[in-house]
């Protein structure tokens, strides 16, 4: 994950072919504008490096 991190935007668009994709049917379906918006958002949230279950039962 912190590899997948570290990488730039072509290795990663490398690492998965399935989500370049969905930003090309994206661009077909809302347009260019909208759809870099929506990848540019995406891309400047935190990716969580993992979970936690804390708490008593």
């Amino acid at each position: 994950m912190v590899e997948f991190g570290q990488a730039g935007w072509i290795e990663k668009a490398r690492q998965q072919p399935e989500k370049v994709r969905m930003v090309l049917d994206k661009i077909k379906t809302d347009g260019l504008q909208p759809t870099i918006e929506a990848v540019f958002n995406k891309l400047d949230q935190p990716l969580p490096l993992g979970y936690c279950n804390v708490g008593g039962v």
